[in-house]
Parts: structure tokens; sequence; C-alpha cells
């Protein structure tokens, strides 16, 4: 009844204001008019003789007209705006006036929304009328593996490749440590081929291992604590990042502690540090819980969307430099993504892969799309849940035989048998979140299905769980068109995705998401559309159909209880949905309801999971880590950390290329030696290069400084003849490409046989740590327990053998190896180890500073070693030691930069299938860098195909990061060499 007496008052308040005010003003225009002659001499005299009250009602009418200018003109904005569908232009001055106007029309509008649409719309020819369903309606979920309080059986998990039995224990119980106790639980079970578990360290993909009840946790000892109201759980930022704040994971308490059907680490005190771990084999210090276990797959999303950005900053990358850093106070953000997202990573583009697909095979079909309710998403399968009854493809397996509702698809499928591919087509379900976890996995849910959802229960629990949600909203490749509106909650996170997540301190957006969903459906019933997922998969009326969320704690706002009836009322018709955050509230349409020991319940669709959550210091470093990746200044390469390790480091960067300080300014002397010898305009008008890319990558080296190279690295030569001699004695490391390692006729291979990845990942680490590693940097680096540690380097030793030119371990003691007599302290160090990264870097490095044909013999053997992008293929979880030194990115740089050089000397000589040789390689090593494909671009002219040229050069013009969005604009470099060549004009002309 009040929304009706509010709408009727603005109503005639809008009324008054536009048509009232000149009825009101014309009327009394004679009454008091002053008697003056409209003359300066008469305006003068007015002014100066005593008002006998008439001048002051003169002043009061004119600035009735003026305000009635004012209003009316605000009014017509705010109306004309909405009746298009466009934002409110905001003109300066007018703020008030506008405001006024804003809420007037907003009150006007739901009282005649309350009376049409908000009530009925027109049912399309031939459809059958659309019905509001109840949340009764919602097809239940299976029962999750235990409800709170109950006590959880013995379960088991699938061992899958690179798992070890410390990690499951880890993921499974909360502590790493727990693994005997899996070890004692698992030796009765029957394992494939009728073997049994005999050895805690030989595990075999497939074999099954017993989780016991007593590992678990009991809710008791997993209720989190909430922090106390005045401690800040977020540290200090530097002065120069000002406005933003980085992550806590040393000291914000988790919310969401996992059960036993979760994944996520137990909750645990951490140190400051992240380079400090936990000694007894508990989740790493710098693991952001909020991102693990439950949480791993908003990991996966968050991991993709940071590798989009990094790859978009290497395209701008200038040769001989490199992409800006994130920050060092995110490294535990970064590295929780590259443990707990890089894995999930490709089950989240599997996810969105699968519904594209499945939905391109309804519209091919001709046939309306479902409304889907949920997915289900494990490691190796996907369960889809449907409101209504579908067929599906045969590659589907059917779960309800009767009903057609729930269908099931293996992640090994050929998807092609799914549908045809389209990647450009609008994600028809754009706001699928995931609430939690239980032992089907990651439950996700539509909330456009729901329409309007309540978090209740635990008041630490629930801001978490909005802010995993709206986190998931602003990355999910699915996600992309969602428009995301935070009133009074989730303020950190519009960094996240600016353009599309809002926060908002005012309710007027409430008003605006009403007009909005009251224009969705009347829309649709225009157009004779029966439901929001047809239109948007087809572009009916050739228009983008909007996805809106309102995700709100201000329960009192105005307008919110009409927005509410009017989502559920219009079920599925609105594109919008309603997420309501109150821990007392009285529950509007699907509860979801927080326990406090870290569980949700969905009653309506049958859910008891392990809740998903992020802290307010979790969700600022999210923002933070992503929003680095729109830093496109490039920097420096650094010189190698430790020089005296090796006399050769001192004269290079971490890249291979001499340092700036040992060169000089091209052409300065003229014996000095340089790759390219020649006037800059020469390579300039014939190869992809720029003045700047030439004085970076060929300056002029003294012979003092050449003369110093070579003999600081005399062994360079037999190093490259034992590296590529088919039998060794010395161990080999593989990391520019997949990587590898081979073993000399000491080592013993049958040590690694069965662990393989995760000891080659042990030699990887340790071949970047100059001065050896300590068990307890080892310990954080590869994520297991100090006193696992020593077993596992006494398997590398016997796996690495003796060193046969000085009889002693390859890998020696920790208190025996020269490092550690050095430091004076126990140190792992691999010595006499060849690696791929060290040749190449110590061969770019000679052949920069001998220049000419020895120099270009130098840069095509350091080609030679490289087989695919540095680092790839490392173990799954692995490789997390690589972010607080991205010698991966390093090295990335100089292949790059090497092939770049050689292809730009040989198309200079005319050899082309060096040239295009060199280039094939960086593009297969830097897919996603510019330069291999300017140089393609390059050769292909020079060979006289300027089509190919051409289509190159679009390419380059026409990249995109794979999120979905259009090309992004080119980098200052790329459009000076493409309007130096006029490739694309060139070829227009020929045609």
């Amino acid at each position: 009844m009040m929304r009706i007496v509010k709408g009727l008052l603005a109503l005639l308040g809008l009324a008054g204001i536009v048509a009232g005010m000149p009825v009101l003003l014309v009327a009394v225009h004679n009454l008091g008019a002053p008697r003056i002659g409209w003359s300066w001499q008469g305006l003068l005299q007015a002014l100066m003789s005593p008002d006998d009250g008439t001048l002051m009602l003169t002043l009061f009418k004119v600035a009735g007209w003026v305000s009635w200018v004012i209003l009316t003109t605000a009014v017509v904005l705010e109306v004309g705006a909405r009746a298009r569908r466009l934002p409110v232009p905001q003109i300066r001055g007018l703020g008030v006036a506008q405001g006024m106007a804003r809420n007037l029309v907003a009150a006007a509008a739901i009282l005649f929304v309350a009376g049409t649409s908000l009530t009925s719309h027109p049912t399309p020819v031939g459809a059958a009328p659309h019905t509001a369903v109840a949340p009764a309606e919602l097809p239940a979920h299976a029962a999750p593996l235990a409800a709170p309080g109950q006590r959880h059986s013995d379960h088991t998990v699938t061992v899958h490749k690179g798992d070890t039995l410390s990690e499951i224990a880890l993921e499974e119980t909360g502590k790493a440590s727990n693994y005997p106790k899996l070890f004692k639980a698992s030796k009765a079970t029957a394992q494939p081929g009728g073997r049994h578990l005999s050895d805690a360290d030989l595990i075999l993909p497939g074999w099954k291992i017993t989780i016991p009840d007593a590992s678990v946790k009991s809710p008791a000892e997993r209720r989190h604590k909430t922090p106390a109201p005045d401690a800040d759980p977020t540290p200090r930022v530097p002065a120069e990042k000002a406005g933003t704040s980085s992550p806590a994971p040393d000291t914000a308490e988790r919310s969401a502690e996992p059960t036993s059907a979760s994944s996520a680490p137990a909750d645990q005190d951490v140190a400051s540090e992240p380079g400090q771990a936990a000694g007894d084999g508990s989740a790493p210090v710098w693991l952001l819980s909020g991102l693990a276990g439950a949480g791993s797959l908003l990991a996966g999303s968050l991991w993709l969307a940071v590798r989009r950005r990094r790859a978009t900053q290497f395209r701008s990358r200038r040769p001989g430099r490199m992409i800006a850093a994130p920050p060092p106070e995110l490294a535990p953000v970064e590295k929780t993504l590259a443990h707990a997202g890089s894995p999930t990573g490709s089950l989240v583009l599997f996810i969105d892969e699968v519904l594209r697909r499945m939905v391109a095979g309804f519209t091919t079909a001709g046939q309306e799309l479902p409304e889907l309710v949920g997915v289900d998403a494990a490691p190796t399968r996907l369960t889809v849940r449907f409101r209504k009854a579908v067929r599906l493809p045969q590659v589907w397996e059917q779960v309800d035989v009767e009903d057609g509702l729930v269908w099931r698809i293996n992640r090994d499928v050929d998807l092609d048998q799914v549908g045809p591919a389209e990647s450009d087509a609008p994600p028809p379900w754009p706001q699928m979140v995931t609430l939690g976890w239980d032992s089907l996995g990651w439950r996700l849910v539509n909330l456009e299905a729901l329409g309007v959802a309540s978090i209740t229960g635990d008041p630490v629990y629930a801001a978490d769980l909005a802010r995993y949600l709206v986190s998931e909203l602003a990355v999910s490749p699915w996600s992309r068109d969602v428009e995301i509106d935070c009133l009074a909650i989730c303020e950190e996170l519009p960094g996240l995705a600016p353009a599309r997540v809002h926060f908002h301190s005012d309710a007027a957006v409430i008003a605006d998401r009403v007009a909005s969903a009251v224009a969705t459906a009347d829309r649709l019933a225009e157009a004779d559309i029966t439901n929001i997922e047809t239109a948007r998969a087809t572009f009916a009326r050739e228009e983008l159909w909007d996805s809106r969320v309102l995700v709100t704690s201000a329960l009192d706002a105005e307008h919110l209880e009409v927005l509410t009836r009017l989502v559920t009322d219009q079920q599925g018709r609105t594109a919008t949905s309603v997420v309501l955050v109150d821990e007392a509230m009285q529950p509007t349409g699907i509860e979801m309801r927080l326990t406090e020991t870290g569980r949700i319940e969905v009653p309506a669709l049958g859910l008891d999971l392990v809740v998903n959550g992020l802290t307010a210091a979790e969700a600022r470093g999210c923002v933070d880590l992503v929003a680095a990746g729109l830093d496109f200044t490039d920097t420096s390469i650094p010189a190698r950390e430790d020089p005296d390790n090796e006399e050769w480091a001192s004269f290079c960067n971490e890249a291979g290329s001499l340092r700036e300080e040992l060169t000089v300014p091209r052409g300065s002397g003229a014996d000095d030696a340089s790759l390219l010898p020649g006037p800059d305009e020469v390579y300039v008008a014939g190869t992809a290069n720029t003045v700047e890319d030439l004085a970076a990558l060929a300056p002029s080296v003294p012979a003092e400084v050449r003369a110093k190279v070579e003999a600081v690295d005399p062994t360079l030569d037999a190093d490259l003849e034992q590296w590529w001699a088919d039998s060794c004695d010395r161990p080999k490391l593989q990391v520019l490409g997949r990587v590898k390692v081979r073993v000399g006729p000491s080592g013993e291979p049958v040590r690694a046989a069965d662990r393989l990845q995760w000891y080659t990942e042990i030699v990887a680490y340790l071949s970047t740590r100059p001065h050896g590693a300590t068990s307890e940097e080892a310990s954080d680096a590869l994520r297991i327990g100090v006193k696992r540690v020593p077993k596992d380097m006494t398997v590398v030793r016997k796996w690495l053998g003796v060193n046969p030119a000085t009889g002693t371990d390859f890998l020696p003691e920790a208190r025996k190896s020269k490092r550690a007599i050095e430091r004076g302290v126990g140190v792992y160090d691999i010595e006499g180890l060849l690696s791929d990264a060290d040749l190449f870097r110590r061969l770019r490095m000679r052949g920069e500073a001998r220049g000419g044909v020895e120099g270009l013999a130098d840069l095509r053997l350091a080609l030679r070693l490289v087989h695919g992008v540095p680092f790839d293929d490392i173990r799954a979880r692995g490789g997390v030691w690589l972010v607080r030194n991205p010698l991966d990115e390093y090295l990335l740089c100089g292949i790059v930069d090497v092939a770049h050089m050689v292809s730009t000397i040989a198309l200079e000589a005319g050899d082309m299938q060096q040239a295009r040789a060199a280039a094939e390689l960086a593009a297969l090593a830097a897919p996603s860098e510019a330069t291999p494909q300017l140089d393609l671009a390059a050769v292909a002219a020079r060979e006289g195909q300027p089509g190919k040229a051409a289509a190159i050069a679009r390419g380059v013009v026409s990249w995109r990061d794979g999120g979905g969005e259009p090309p992004l604009d080119l980098s200052d470099r790329a459009e000076t060499i493409l309007r130096t060549h006029r490739w694309l004009e060139q070829a227009s002309t020929a045609s």
C-alpha cells in the first residue's frame, strides 16, 4: 500500500513540476508587476527607490521560471534515457535536480510497473503462458557425503598423476603429517591388478587411498574465530601504492575451514614471511585458504585472468626489456594461484566450452534453450541439471533415467560430439557461481534460475561467501557479460572488473535495476520469446541481452521489495538476480544458510556443502594482482642474482644479454663488434625493427670486453659437446621446453621412475638456487614438511649418481656441499649439472660479445637448445618457486630476442629459410608476443608474398587475449613497424 501511495505522490510531483509550475507562474504574471520604464535610467531608478514588494515578487517569479526549466530538463533527461534504455547523462551543476528527478521518476515508474508489467506480460502467440516457479519446484541435488555433526565414515580417493601421499593427506585431512594414517588405512585396500600399498613413497595413478574417519577434524576443531574488531588483517602498503592494499595470508583468519569433504587446508597460524615454511607438514604459510580446496575453482578463473593479462603485457614488451613484475607483497596470492589455480584452470575452461557447445547444438537444431539450474564439476566429469526435461547427444549420460533433468559427461570426450565451437557467442547462463564442495565435487548454481537468494546465518561466513560469489562473477569466462552491483557490501572488489563490478553506497541503483528488469521482460514479450536464454544465445532483435546481479546487505533500501517481487514473479524473464546478505533476516527466495562450522545448507536444492569464501584481505590481494597486469610499462631485465657463483654470470643479465655497462652505443668505434654492424636505416627499412630495438639488442661491444667474455667461460664449447653427446657422465636438465632430466651412467633411473615429475621438479628448483637451498627453503618451495626434505633429497642423490671426475655425489649431503662450507649452513646444491638454460645464456652472451659471423653462429646454437615454452609441463601444482624468481619469463624474453636477432641477420643476408625458422621457433615458445609475428610478416614481404604478409599483419592487429573481449590497442612499437612497412596497404594495392 505504501508503495502505491509513494508512486502516486511521485506522479503528482512530476505533474506539478512539468505542468503545474508554468500554469501557476503564468497565472500570477501580472500580480504585483513593477511599474518601471524599461531603460537603463528606469531600471536604476527602480533599484534605488524603496521597494513596495513588487520587485521582490518579480525576483521570486524569475527564480520560479529558472527552477522550472532546470527541473523539467532533468525530468526529460531521466524519462528519455529510461525510455531508450540508455544511461542518464549527468550535467554539471544539475546534480541536485537530477537526483530529485531520478527519485520521482523511479517511484512513479514503480507505480506503473505494479499495475502492468510486474504482474503480467503478454504471452507470445502459440506459447504456453509463463508461470512463476516456486523454490520447491527446483530439482534437488544429490545429498552430500554427510551432514554437519554426523559421523563421517571412511572413504577413498583416487590417485592422479603426480600425487603424493602427503599431498593427499594435506588435501583430505588438513595436515600432510597425517600421511602415515592414510598409509596404514590403505594397506588392506585392494589396488588394480591385485596389488597392495606397501611403500608410502610408491603410489600409482588409479590406486585408491583410504581416508580414515579418525584423521578428519571434528566440527568443534573446525570452528572459525572472528578477528578482533580493532585488528587490521591487512599489511600496510608502500607509499607508491597508496589507495590499494595487499593480501595478508599471514595474519588474516580464514573464515571457512574445511571438513572431510574438502580439500582445503586446515586452520593454521602462519608466519609473516612466505619463505618461512611451517615445519610440521601443514599447508604452506603463503597459501590463501580461501582460494585452496573448495575455493580452488575460483583460483582457476583468477589464474586464467592473470595469465591473460600477463600475455598482454608480453605483447607490449619491447625487445631487450621485461614486463613489469607485480609488487613483491603479492607473491602469496600468485603462489596460491599457481598452486591451486593452475590445475583447476583447465576445468574452468572445460565447463565454459561444454556449455557453449551444448548451447550451439540447441540453436543449430532450432530448439529453445532450457533453463540450467546447476552444474556439478568434478576433476573427471561434469554433471548438468535442468529445470525441465531435455534430450542431449549420445556423448552425454542420462543420470535420472526417467526425468531427463540430470546429465553427465566425462572430461575425456571428443567435444565436437557435444556441439559446434562458437567462442564468440554470448554465454547463455552467465550467472553460474560455486557455492561450495562436497563428495561430488564443486557445486555451481545458476543465480538467474534462483532469482532471489538470501544468505543467512554466520555473519563472517556470509560476508566471505558474498565476496567469493562476486569475485567469481567478475573473472569466470562464462560471466563476461554480467553487470554486478554491490550495495553496501563487497567494496573491495570493483577492481577485478571495473567495467562490470560496481560498488554503491546509494540505494538509487535499485530503481535502475527495477527499470532494466521491467524493460527486459517487456522486450521478451515484444520479441515473442519465452525465455532469456534463447534470446541471449540467438541475439534476438540483434541486441545483447544483459545479465545483472544485485548483491546487498542493505535490506531496508527503498524499492528493494519491489525488485525482489518482480524478479520472483517474472521468473527467468528479467535477466536479473538478487542476493540478500543478512544473518538474521526472514529469508526471501532461496535460503542459503551458513553454519558456525563452515558449511552452507540450501534446503531447496538439497545441498549441504563446505562453503566457499574470501576474506577482505584475500579479496584485496586478488584485485591488486589482477590490476598489476594492466601495467604495460616494461622494465630492464635484472642482472644475475649471484654473479660470484659462476664467473661468467657477472657479465650478463638473467636472459643472457651482456650487461649494459659493458657495451657502448652503436657505431662508437671502428674496432667495436656488433651483431648488426650496418647503418640503422638499413635494418629499419628492411626488417621488423625500430631504432630503439637496434640500440637495445645490437649495441657495439669493445674488443677488450670480447676478450674478457671469451676468457671467463673457457669450458663452454666442451660443455656443449657433452650436452649433445649421446652419452654423458653428467646429469642434464632441460627447461627450454618440456622439463626433463637425463642422468649419466652412474645414476639410478629406477629411483625416480614412479615419481618422475616430482623428483624432476626438485632438480629444476635446485638449478635455480645459486647458493643452494636449505631444508626450510626447499620445504616452502616444494610444499613439503621440513622432515621430508632429507628423504626426498636422498632419492635425488641416488638418482643423479656420482661425479666420476670428483668421486663425490652430484648432490652432496647438505653439510658436505661446497655451498654449505662457504655459507656455514647446510644447503642442497647440485654440482656439475648441465642445464640448457645456462648454456643458452652463455651462448647468447658470447655471441653478443663476438658479433659478426661468429656471434651469429653462437646465437643459432642457442636456439638449437629451445624446444618450446620454458619450464613447460612442470608437475601439476608445481613451479610455485618461479613466482619470486621468474626465470621462465626471463628466458622467454631471451628466446624471443635471440630469435629476432637471428631472423633480422638472416633476412638482411637473404637467407629466408633461416629467418623464417628463427621466427617460427620464437612464435612456438612465445605465441602471445608480437615480435615473432612481425618478423614472419617481414620474411613474407621479402619473399614477394604481400598477401601473406598482410594476413600476418592483420593477425597482429586483431590479436585477442582469449577472454572474449575485442582486440586490444597495438603497442607503439608494433604500430611504428606496421606504419613503416605498410604491409596491409601494399596487399590492397597488389590485389
